[in-house]
Order: C-alpha cells, then sequence, then structure tokens
C-alpha cells in the first residue's frame, strides 16, 4: 500500500496537530510568495498527529453529468520528516497509493482533500445514497 504524503501551507486545524512537533510561522515558510503574491500573517507549521482519519472529496464530473465522492480510509503515522511551512501528514491509507492517484485523475478529483480524524466512510455512504451521489471507495 504504501505511504502518502500529504501537506498543506499552513491552515492546519491545532486538534491536528502533533503538539510535539508544531510552531507559528511568518506564512509563505516554504515558498515566500503564494499565489503570486507576497504573503503575510502567521501560518502552523508542524506534523499532524496519529490516529485513524478518512481523506474525502466531493467533485463534479461534467465527463458523467453528476457528482462523485471519493472516501479513503487509513491511519495517519509519526512523520517521516518535517517540511519548514508546512502541515506534514503520513498517512498508509487502506488502498494502493498507486490506485488512489489513478482514480483521482481519471475521475476528475482535484488534488485538495478534506481530512477527518475519524472513520466516516459509512456515514459518507449514507449521504451519497440521500444525495445520489456516486460512492468512489477504493480497497
Amino acid at each position: 500500500t504504501g505511504i502518502s504524503f500529504l501537506f498543506h501551507e499552513g491552515a492546519m486545524p491545532f486538534s491536528f496537530a502533533n503538539k510535539k512537533n508544531i510552531s507559528l510561522v511568518p506564512a509563505g515558510t516554504s515558498m515566500g510568495l503564494f499565489q503570486g503574491k507576497q504573503t503575510s500573517g502567521v501560518a502552523v507549521q508542524g506534523a499532524g498527529k496519529e490516529g485513524l482519519i478518512t481523506a474525502s472529496k466531493i467533485t463534479a464530473n461534467p465527463l458523467y453529468g453528476k457528482m462523485s465522492l471519493l472516501i479513503l480510509e487509513g491511519e495517519a503515522i509519526s512523520p517521516q520528516q518535517i517540511f519548514p511551512g508546512l502541515s506534514n501528514f503520513f498517512v498508509k491509507f487502506n488502498c494502493d497509493a498507486s490506485e488512489m492517484v489513478d482514480i483521482m485523475t481519471g475521475e476528475g478529483f482535484e488534488h485538495h482533500l478534506v481530512l477527518t480524524y475519524a472513520q466516516i466512510r459509512e456515514e459518507l455512504g449514507y449521504f451519497c445514497e440521500m444525495s445520489q451521489i456516486k460512492r468512489i471507495v477504493p480497497e
């Protein structure tokens, strides 16, 4: 299955943080520029805490004319490395990493995922049924 590295510049909730590896840094520490603009303010830098997670992403794919919801379950593990200016998450998903990438690119999912520290695949499945959204759950 392998380990996936998820990251974002800042914007990590403190409740997701491994309290041993967190600091506040000037925004834009990793890139200096964000979307072509000089950044200002404060960003959260550090590693995500260990625990069971669900990552999800909803998208409307114009090729199929309907919405889809990608649901990935796994476990956030101890950070392998801390990258300056980023919120770092190392996740061992319940599916193969290459399968996950193939599904995301093939089904038109964007690269931003919603991360939840709980396994909520069943609840998201109910939401899909009620909303008539195609559910995609790689195993």
